[in-house]
């Protein structure tokens, strides 16, 4: 594995372990992802069970450069009713 993979890949696990802590201790109703395909699939593997139990949805698609408004159409379509 070559250093940049091995480096977002530690990042997902070490966010996720973050991200368990927050819903554990009830930070957040409701989890909507949005990252690049291969992060989002580390990301996912590495979420916990309360995490998990608070995914509404998610986005594979790297929307850093996007505008204010192309965002919100993304988010729009993913986001919880």
């Amino acid at each position: 594995q070559d250093p940049h993979r091995a480096a977002e890949a530690s990042f997902a696990h070490h966010l996720a372990a973050e991200l368990e802590k927050a819903a554990a201790m009830g930070r957040f109703d409701w989890l909507l992802l949005v990252a690049p395909p291969i992060f989002l699939g580390d990301l996912r593997k590495a979420l916990g069970v309360a995490t998990r139990q608070r995914l509404r949805g998610s986005l594979d698609e790297d929307i850093v450069q996007a505008s204010l408004t192309a965002i919100i159409c993304h988010l729009d379509e993913v986001r919880p009713g």
